[in-house]
């Protein structure tokens, strides 16, 4: 391929201006606003409209800015053990001043998410703006990161309706390509970079690695272009920022939790590179068929950056400077393949939808236009305009359907992830009104809801608020995500009860299917061993107008003796113990 034939397509007459003009900046303001109230309202309604109080993963957040905004420190459970199972510390600071504000913050916190995405979306237009200018694209080219960013439901689910961190993050990851794009062929050093690199430390961990490959990157091209003097003024600064920042929180890390990364590394990443490779490999590979416009975009990129490499490599050698469109073309190619390769080393996560991918969505949508200038001349096809506005609006409209029916059609899991928060946050308020004077020690899968309102130890089996179930084992093989869990560690602090079920009159227990595979998976068989059998009995634990079902220790069961809330069940009611399983028990 001819590069200067791929840049070249379009007549400036027909392209599109580079402006910062107050029209621009307010029309893709509205445009990133609209675009992100109304794909967030239609996800919610896919989702039956689950209370918004986020998914059960946030709601572990949201006990930690709890805890903080009530002076119990940085702490899962209040006066507990210093342990940091959420991972961005710059949400965790968000919702600490939110509760401080409010004892209910769920809908300011939804109010932010939606704010930081559709600020990711304005830069992501900044961006594409650029690509217009570089490639004298036509007008209707600015359309086209729009509606495919509009056409990615689960990016509007993970970056706004779930409250994760996800909006946060990809909001600094955009901001940073939307500062390093503007300035890479002009390098001035932008108080905005600065400050966005040094919150992305605080935003993700995944910046440790992602944030010095694309100053990297920046770095490479103004070498090239200018010098390696200038280069090195240039990337300094905003390299800097990131250092004293994570050096700073390491150091913070290390003096409260006694531990250089979140504990969630700990409990998630495997000691065994292999292991997050292979899972990574699959997690990327699965990524490619979650949504219509994922392959071409994921494809848009690999082209561009092969471009931008083969032009770096020419500029080199003839010591010619770049074009503003391979230096955009590195920028844009570069920071999505350091992406991919994060999350295969990584080892990508559990959760549906494609939740670490998600942050980076409007870049994708951005990589689209460079399809563009392959489409040659359109005089050649023997089409009116008005025939061709149809067929256009026909794709997008195919395209914008096929993508939400697909969501709605797969949102159960999603929808869950919901259920488990309001379902937590219940259980924890029954389990305080049994009137204990030192409350249970309760063993939990689902870590969040239940933590924002019980008031005694949660105890997180999977051991993401848990450090020595975290740190007990280095290999992480078996559900992704939920594989931290130790036996060993079980044993020596056996939780009073454990696996709380909420159950109502249209949620009833499957006895003969409890306990259940995905328990016995993550939990290594740990209900069907004789010794968990004979320390514990299941129960139903009655309150207003709901019951628990759970696993309680005869010591808890002897504090309650002629409760007439409590009542024990049989085993031989449940599943039976394997054979194999009592054997490899004993």
């Amino acid at each position: 391929m001819n590069n200067s034939n791929y840049i070249a397509v379009n007549t400036p007459s027909a392209a599109q201006p580079a402006t910062t003009g107050r029209f621009v900046i307010m029309f893709d303001a509205v445009m990133a606003l609209l675009v992100t109230v109304l794909c967030s309202f239609r996800v919610y309604k896919a989702l039956g409209k689950p209370l918004l109080t986020g998914i059960d993963d946030e709601n572990i957040t949201q006990a930690y800015g709890q805890n903080l905004a009530h002076g119990f420190g940085y702490v899962y459970t209040p006066n507990f053990e210093h342990v940091e199972g959420a991972t961005s510390s710059l949400w965790v600071a968000i919702h600490y001043l939110l509760y401080k504000i409010t004892a209910r913050p769920e809908p300011f916190i939804l109010i932010c998410s939606a704010a930081l995405t559709a600020l990711a979306i304005y830069w992501a237009l900044g961006i594409a703006r650029s690509v217009a200018e570089s490639l004298s694209l036509p007008r209707w080219a600015l359309w086209i990161p729009i509606l495919a960013t509009a056409a990615q439901p689960n990016y509007f689910h993970w970056t706004v309706v779930t409250m994760m961190d996800q909006g946060l993050w990809g909001t600094v990851v955009l901001g940073l390509v939307y500062v390093l794009v503007r300035g890479v062929n002009n390098p001035r050093v932008s108080v905005l970079g600065i400050v966005l690199c040094a919150l992305s430390v605080l935003a993700r961990p995944e910046s440790m690695l992602l944030m010095p490959a694309m100053l990297a990157i920046a770095g490479v091209i103004v070498a090239v272009n200018k010098s390696i003097g200038a280069a090195i003024r240039y990337v300094t600064p905003y390299l800097a920022a990131v250092l004293v920042t994570l050096a700073g929180l390491t150091a913070a890390r290390l003096k409260y939790f006694g531990f250089p990364f979140p504990n969630t590394y700990y409990a998630k990443v495997s000691s065994n590179p292999k292991d997050n490779i292979v899972q990574g490999i699959h997690y990327v590979v699965g990524f490619l068929d979650s949504n219509i416009l994922v392959v071409p975009s994921v494809l848009a990129a690999a082209l561009v950056l092969l471009i931008g490499l083969q032009s770096l490599w020419s500029g080199v050698r003839s010591k010619t400077q770049l074009t503003a469109a391979h230096s955009i073309m590195l920028l844009v190619g570069g920071t999505l393949a350091v992406v991919m390769a994060t999350l295969v080393l990584e080892g990508g996560d559990h959760f549906p939808g494609y939740r670490m991918m998600q942050p980076y969505v409007p870049l994708l949508a951005v990589a689209l236009m460079f399809y563009v200038p392959l489409l040659g001349d359109w005089s050649k096809l023997s089409v009116s305009r008005a025939t061709g506005a149809l067929w256009t609006g026909a794709i997008v409209i195919a395209v914008m359907v096929a993508s939400y029916s697909a969501f709605a059609i797969g949102s159960k899991p999603l929808k869950e992830d919901f259920s488990l928060a309001v379902e937590g946050r219940q259980i924890g308020d029954l389990l305080n009104e049994l009137g204990d004077e030192h409350l249970p020690d309760v063993g939990v899968l689902p870590a969040g809801g239940i933590a924002v309102t019980y008031h005694g130890r949660v105890a997180d089996l999977l051991g993401l608020n848990w450090v020595e179930m975290a740190h007990a084992s280095g290999r992480r093989t078996g559900v992704v995500g939920h594989s931290g869990f130790n036996l060993d560690v079980f044993w020596k602090h056996p939780p009073e009860l454990v696996l709380p079920q909420l159950l109502t009159q249209t949620v009833k227990l499957d006895e003969k299917q409890t306990p259940g595979k995905f328990e016995l998976d993550v939990l290594h068989g740990l209900m069907n061993q004789p010794e968990f059998r004979e320390q514990y009995e299941p129960v139903f634990i009655h309150g207003d107008g709901v019951k628990l079902f759970a696993y309680a220790r005869a010591s808890f069961l002897k504090r309650h003796d002629g409760d007439p809330r409590f009542e024990v069940l049989s085993w031989s009611r449940f599943r039976d113990v394997p054979a194999e399983a009592a054997v490899a028990a004993h």
